[in-house]
């Protein structure tokens, strides 16, 4: 059935698309700074006729030719009319010039602070800075407090390793990137939401459900991109320098520093800096461990950005160093785990002169992780980690015959050398030794291909697929669709579905079980040690989502309904009530499957005060040993609600 699906796909994907030769396509800008900037919404019509069409977001139009009409008209509020005789022409680039006789009037709109993004095919919510002030958080993981679609908690006290959830299923079915790279992945799974501090976020896109074939393989739950603070060219921008200092009951203590500096017009910097330091040890129920660990990080960026007409390039570097430490001092049981991580990242993105609607974008990054974990009763590593990658990805982007047809092609390489070593601490104490040690490496070139077809801003679709060549697994097919459709103006439907692929990090995405003093048992399915002997994992996820605006007595509200199911074709599972002694770790034998259903709504019932409700339904199922049973520790009924009010001086008051 599978097989069928994706032959549906690609012979979806790789239909020809005719040549609007009868067409003429074109982009309409302004001169703003010494910049061209797309001007939305601008009117272009046949002279002494009817037919014309208005730009989209980027400024870009296509429109029918009329024999013997020649005379495009292009106007807009605030600007010069212009007049352009069209004769064997088919693209255009036209500036329009600012009319001085006219008085300028500003006309200001306040957004709300977490919105779906109106123009994506995808389910994308992008939770803006403002939302992030509500959740008054330290760093990415305490981001989502005032977000219904996401948890976050604690997989247990002792390590303080932070996991998130998403359509019932843990954070590693969820593709976490930073600015479109690799961001929590591999090794950093446990601890790596940790590490992005809250005040260097610009912005998040949270997308439900699968994810675009351009940012890879390993999309099932649905994909989490971080913007971070970065130079900006824009006129408005004026701010140099953002110190912060947090500061709790419990002892934690942060500071963070945000600084741009202007080298010339063309080249900015922005650094970020965080130190953070937990030393009160806590112990409120007296049973001798500690309720958090204590600890300090260090972590930094420093990035440079360059920007002109038709380019921009960044390079940069990231440095982290963190301990923790936890446990029971008195019957020294000990937790201590120490991470360091270095990073450089290059991006450079190009728009082809005189052609807006063609560019190329490339990524390069490169990193090394390095984990220590001392965790029991015993005075040696229980688990050390390293991991190094690099990853590139180029991205060219251009229109078919017209801006109603858009391609996206590209090639990506990624490269991950894993060496783990995990000691069992059961077998210790059974006085005979069983350290497992793991090694691998992950060598994956890949092409893909994303088609995007535009009917005005009623109807879109993006279909996609991509093929990655594995050295440990093999070929790598994953088709996805996107599509959305306009009722009305106020009235959104989208569904989606598509399949990914990973493979399973067992140690570090079950670090609490180190902490329980369980026996680890693995039973393999094939002969390959570099992978557990474990079959990579494998789902398909459908979904389907309903938005609905409104408004009463001119207040804005919405109305969000959506639907996603994910069936695993395989999965490593992981099973602590088989026996109270050990975690077995197993490939799935059966179905595994997570249902989700949820209604979000936003109503601001007066000037300033948002409200937010959100009711959730999960059913998620897995075949264990003992049959197929609901997992654990997911709470199938959960109800949530925000209250915001922000007065005209600018104070926030905010419960959740």
């Amino acid at each position: 059935m599978q097989k069928g699906y994706q032959i549906a796909f690609l012979l979806l994907f790789y239909v020809s698309i005719l040549n609007a030769q009868n067409s003429i396509i074109g982009k309409v800008a302004e001169r703003a700074n010494g910049n061209l900037e797309p001007l939305i919404g601008a009117n272009v019509y046949w002279q002494n006729t009817t037919q014309g069409v208005a730009t989209n977001v980027n400024g870009e139009f296509s429109l029918n030719k009329i024999p013997s009409i020649d005379s495009l008209i292009i106007s807009y509020i605030g600007f010069e009319t212009q007049t352009i005789h069209v004769k064997n022409e088919d693209r255009l680039f036209i500036v329009l010039k600012k009319n001085n006789e006219l008085e300028t009037i500003e006309v200001v709109v306040e957004r709300s602070s977490s919105y779906i993004d109106f123009m994506s095919a995808r389910n994308v919510e992008v939770i803006s800075e403002k939302e992030l002030f509500k959740a008054a958080c330290c760093n990415l993981s305490e981001s989502f407090e005032t977000n219904p679609s996401v948890d976050v908690a604690f997989s247990d006290a002792v390590t303080g390793a932070k996991q998130i959830q998403m359509l019932g299923l843990s954070g590693k079915y969820t593709q976490i990137t930073t600015e479109n790279y690799p961001g929590v992945r591999g090794l950093s799974a446990s601890f790596g939401l940790t590490y992005i501090p809250g005040t260097w976020i610009n912005s998040i896109q949270l997308t439900k459900g699968i994810g675009s074939v351009v940012n890879g393989y390993e999309s099932v739950a649905g994909q989490i991109n971080v913007e971070l603070k970065q130079p900006s060219f824009e006129e408005e921008s004026k701010e140099k320098a953002l110190i912060n200092y947090y500061v709790n009951q419990a002892g934690r203590q942060e500071a963070n520093l945000v600084l741009n500096n202007t080298l010339s017009e063309k080249l900015k910097s922005t650094t970020l800096a965080h130190v953070s330091n937990m030393s009160l040890e806590m112990d409120r129920n007296q049973d001798d461990f500690l309720d958090n660990p204590i600890g300090s990080q260090v972590n930094i960026i420093h990035r440079y950005k360059y920007f002109n007409k038709n380019n921009i390039m960044q390079i940069g570097f990231k440095g982290l160093y963190d301990s923790k430490n936890g446990g029971n001092r008195i019957r020294n049981f000990n937790s201590t785990i120490e991470q360091k991580r270095g990073e450089l990242f290059f991006k450079r993105g190009h728009v082809f002169k005189g052609k807006p609607y063609k560019s190329l974008g490339f990524i390069l990054n490169a990193s090394a992780l390095n984990i220590n974990t001392l965790i029991g009763f015993i005075d040696s590593d229980l688990y050390k980690g390293n991991q190094h990658n690099l990853y590139s990805n180029l991205i060219y982007q251009t229109i078919i015959g017209n801006s109603n047809h858009k391609i996206k092609i590209g090639t990506s390489f990624n490269f991950d050398k894993y060496q783990e070593s995990y000691l069992d601490i059961q077998n210790v104490n059974s006085l005979y030794e069983a350290r497992y040690n793991v090694k691998r490496t992950e060598i994956v070139p890949g092409v893909f291909s994303e088609y995007t077809y535009s009917k005005g801003e009623n109807f879109n679709f993006v279909v996609g697929a991509r093929v990655d060549y594995h050295n440990l697994i093999g070929v790598m097919i994953n088709p996805r669709l996107h599509a959305k459709y306009h009722f009305s103006e106020n009235s959104t439907l989208r569904i989606t579905s598509g399949s990914g692929q990973r493979i399973a990090n067992i140690f570090v995405e079950n670090m609490a079980f180190m902490a329980s003093n369980r026996r680890l048992s693995v039973s393999p399915s094939n002969t390959n040690a570099s992978l557990y002997g474990l079959n990579p994992e494998k789902a398909w996820n459908n979904g389907i989502s309903f938005v609905q605006d409104f408004k009463i007595d001119y207040h804005q509200g919405s109305l969000v309904i959506d639907f996603y199911r994910t069936d695993f074709l395989n999965q490593v599972v992981v099973d602590y009530d088989y026996s109270p002694q050990e975690v077995r770790i197993y490939n799935l034998n059966g179905k595994s499957y997570s249902n989700s259903f949820q209604v979000e709504l936003k109503y601001e019932p007066f000037k300033r005060f948002e409200t937010k409700w959100a009711y959730r339904y999960f059913d998620v199922k897995t075949n264990y040993l003992n049959g197929l049973l609901t997992n654990p520790l997911i709470s199938k009924h959960r109800g949530f609600a925000n209250l915001s009010y922000k007065t005209r001086n600018k104070w926030m008051i905010d419960a959740t």
